[in-house]
């Protein structure tokens, strides 16, 4: 719709709105300011509708919008036409707003779907196991590989170390700075683990994106004591310390 069709539908009164920024621009006082700017709301609504009606109810697109509008107050010239118009052609970045709005929105979308596939097969194989699953158990269930869990895990922002690093009551302090290394020394040692061990590899280093869990928790949801979680903890760190040493 062209510009004058939008002033004649949404009745956008150029004279008066021009008469309300001569007083802004005359005495910039916060009244004045916000005089104006209801004097421009139709302007508004008309931008949103016709750029992004979709995108009507997110209240981030409509700051975008009065956030142009300012922005073109200050720097409008009345010398050079309508403020109106002038308003209208700088709402047109709207496009590109509403363009990072959508794709945010359908990125949330899909990571919460991703979420909720995750958690679903997780109660499933809870149910079926009668203790939590593995990632590996998560991703053969998923038909999907264990480096595509982690990464669900990472884009749905679910806490992930950095670089599987884990915490440090766990690693060993040769080990602890060391993460690349580290990571694939555990990869080794899961692979070479009973389910508990690797579920709690998962969870003290982060492997695979995993939570990070404290030791009791991690006991209560396999129904043993912590202080077994504890010496499986040491075994680990043992396998690791030897492996270390191996790969020197």
């Amino acid at each position: 719709m062209a510009a004058q069709e939008a002033q004649q539908k949404y009745r956008f009164d150029d004279a008066k709105l021009q008469q309300y920024w001569q007083a802004w621009k005359k005495e910039p006082t916060s009244a004045n300011l916000k005089e104006l700017m209801q004097q421009a709301q139709p302007i508004i609504d008309y931008a949103i509708h016709y750029y992004a009606s979709d995108l009507a109810a997110v209240p981030s697109l409509r700051l975008q919008a009065k956030a142009l509008v300012l922005d073109s107050m200050h720097k409008f010239d009345p010398s050079k036409g309508s403020l109106v118009n002038y308003l209208l052609l700088n709402l047109q970045r709207l496009q590109r707003y509403a363009g990072q709005e959508r794709r945010m929105l359908h990125q949330s979308e899909r990571m919460a779907m991703q979420l909720q596939a995750i958690e679903k097969a997780t109660q499933e194989l809870l149910a079926s196991l009668g203790r939590p699953p593995t990632t590996q158990e998560l991703a053969d269930y998923l038909g999907l590989s264990t480096e595509q869990i982690r990464l669900m895990r990472q884009q749905s922002k679910l806490p992930v170390p950095a670089a599987a690093m884990p915490s440090e009551d766990v690693v060993p302090q040769t080990l602890s700075s060391r993460n690349a290394e580290l990571e694939e020394l555990l990869k080794y040692c899961y692979d070479e683990s009973d389910a508990i061990d690797k579920y709690i590899i998962e969870s003290k280093f982060g492997l695979f994106g995993s939570p990070i869990r404290q030791n009791t928790e991690i006991a209560k949801q396999f129904n043993i004591s912590p202080a077994a979680i504890t010496k499986r903890l040491d075994n680990i760190n043992k396998r690791l310390m030897r492996l270390a040493e191996l790969l020197r």
